[in-house]
């Protein structure tokens, strides 16, 4: 008889040993998603700076080639509004990065999901 309880013991705290790292774990990530969402809005702030900023510059070489008809100007003025757009597009891939990071962690611990 005393086998029996002494197995049964070494079960159920296996068992409840591990439901507690799984606990840990999935805080863990809560955290980890949390840092995520604020890198993510950090990320996408600045790169709506990016954006904004290649609107701006493209509209000025605009304004250069077809009212002054300074090209030069012009061409300077769109090569700054590659030069930020080619910014936006890396901070965009940064963000698409994270949020697939974020997409795994959901995969493996769906409830997360549903309580933020």
């Amino acid at each position: 008889m005393k086998k029996w309880f002494y197995l049964f013991i070494l079960v159920f705290s296996a068992i409840h040993t591990d439901v507690l790292y799984a606990d840990e774990y999935a805080d863990a990530c809560k955290i980890e998603i949390q840092k995520i969402d604020k890198q993510v809005q950090k990320l996408q702030a600045e790169k709506q700076k990016h954006v904004d900023l290649a609107e701006k510059y493209q509209s000025e070489g605009d304004r250069w080639q077809y009212n002054t008809g300074r090209i030069s100007d012009a061409h300077a003025a769109w090569a700054k509004a590659d030069d930020e757009r080619a910014q936006a597009i890396a901070l965009q891939l940064q963000i698409d990065h994270l949020l697939e990071r974020k997409e795994r962690i959901y995969q493996f611990y769906p409830q997360l999901e549903y309580n933020d």
